[in-house]
């Protein structure tokens, strides 16, 4: 009897254990600025094409117009679901938000590239996007448009190609203007910002330290007070288990 006893406090304590860890790891998580990762596929709409990599024309629409996103990007399908990769004319992008979800750079370096699911084939779509290249973190409305019709076997090469062939994808992916004489505005207009950008996200560098520190708190606050409860509630629960151990082996 006492035996099952133990076993059955045991089996109680391995219980609290998986409570505490349900109840700290996605506080700690929010904590920490990184939310749980999201499947780009979980909201994707579905694609009348096999499970596979492809290539497909994209169009972004919004902002200032500046911005740009290559075009063809790559279009993955999972499970019927398809995903394409944004990839930005800037390394400033430090998340984008689709369908309420949120996404990190599928890369550490170089311009910034997200693994998003495709809303919609042939109608814009909202996403946003969080840009770190002026003083201050601004998040900025976009539309993107992914073409069903120009869907073609994935291929490095004609990757590349298509790329060149729409001057890194000034006037295509940045189609807000809609002619090709504001894709050439469009173009210029993109190299200009690229040095404002980095002259602005130089000058927030040298002069915003502190106050960089200061938002960097501010924004965590919140979520550190969720954290600190959570793992007092998971102390309690970690208590309760370990006496109801120590009882069983009393008896």
């Amino acid at each position: 009897m006492q035996q099952v006893k133990q076993q059955q406090g045991m089996l109680a304590a391995f219980v609290a254990l998986v409570m505490c860890a349900a109840l700290c790891v996605p506080g700690l998580a929010w904590a920490k600025g990184e939310p749980l990762a999201s499947s780009p596929y979980d909201d994707a709409v579905a694609a009348n094409i096999d499970n596979g990599e492809y290539l497909v024309d994209v169009v972004l629409e919004g902002g200032t117009g500046r911005a740009t996103i290559a075009s063809p990007a790559k279009l993955s399908v999972v499970d019927g679901k398809a995903a394409v990769a944004v990839e930005w004319s800037s390394s400033s992008y430090d998340y984008m938000v689709v369908a309420g979800k949120q996404y990190k750079p599928a890369t550490p370096s170089g311009n910034s590239i997200f693994q998003i699911p495709v809303l919609a084939f042939d109608e814009p779509f909202d996403v946003v996007a969080d840009t770190t290249a002026m003083s201050e973190p601004h998040e900025v409305d976009y539309t993107i448009t992914v073409s069903e019709s120009s869907i073609q076997e994935f291929d490095a090469d004609s990757m590349a190609a298509g790329r060149e062939g729409s001057s890194g994808s000034s006037g295509g992916s940045s189609a807000a203007a809609g002619s090709s004489s504001s894709s050439s505005a469009s173009s210029s207009s993109g190299s200009g910002s690229a040095a404002d950008s980095s002259s602005s996200a130089a000058g927030s560098q040298s002069s915003g330290a502190s106050a960089n520190a200061a938002e960097e708190v501010g924004s965590v606050s919140m979520p550190w007070v969720v954290f600190i409860i959570c793992a007092i509630l998971a102390a309690l629960v970690a208590g309760i288990a370990f006496g109801i151990v120590r009882g069983a082996r009393n008896r």
